[in-house]
């Protein structure tokens, strides 16, 4: 299971350059979703939960990680 998690496509692209042949990435958001106004799912709180480091923006712009930190145990 990915160790690594990001959390939009943009850091997901940078994330995946630095990390080949190391760990898997998985990305939270994908496809062409928006980070504003995005439905946290258990699956993703779960993911994050077992994450090892998670890269993203900040807590303003993705807004749904709020969600999740207040959700996840103490990581």
């Amino acid at each position: 299971k990915p160790e690594i998690i990001s959390s939009i496509k943009p850091i997901d692209s940078l994330v995946r350059m630095i990390s080949t042949g190391v760990n898997e990435v998985d990305l939270i958001i994908d496809g062409n979703r928006s980070p504003h106004g995005f439905n946290v799912k258990p699956s993703h709180i779960e993911k994050i939960n077992n994450a090892k480091i998670i890269f993203y923006v900040d807590d303003k712009f993705e807004e749904f990680l709020n969600v999740i930190w207040d959700t996840c145990s103490d990581n």
